[in-house]
């Protein structure tokens, strides 16, 4: 058998068996709806409200999507962390946090 021959059997092989095949995953950035926290004494532990099996996440569209409505799609939770949206601070001292739940999800 002739080397070039050899090579091109080699490839056809490995192509053949997904070797070399990439394939492209499908994933987005969810966030929850805002949820809002005040302080008056400007320090102390933020407690974020729990998540719950009807808390609803927007992905791709305006339409929100519970964890339990994601993962019957297909879709696998990456990551999920609260996440700071903003902070304002009035002339009186009151600090209002605003927060929401980010999920990473991929298929």
């Amino acid at each position: 058998m002739n080397r070039k021959l050899a090579i091109a059997m080699v490839t056809a092989a490995l192509l053949g068996t997904g070797v070399s095949q990439a394939y492209a995953a499908d994933g987005y950035v969810c966030y929850s709806n805002l949820f809002y926290q005040t302080s008056t004494s400007g320090y102390g532990t933020q407690i974020y409200p729990q998540m719950s099996n009807s808390t609803t996440f927007k992905c791709w569209s305006a339409t929100g999507y519970t964890v339990h409505q994601l993962s019957q799609s297909g879709w696998t939770i990456v990551q999920m962390a609260p996440v700071m949206y903003s902070t304002t601070v009035s002339s009186d001292g009151t600090v209002v946090s605003r927060t929401r739940y980010q999920l990473v999800i991929q298929r």
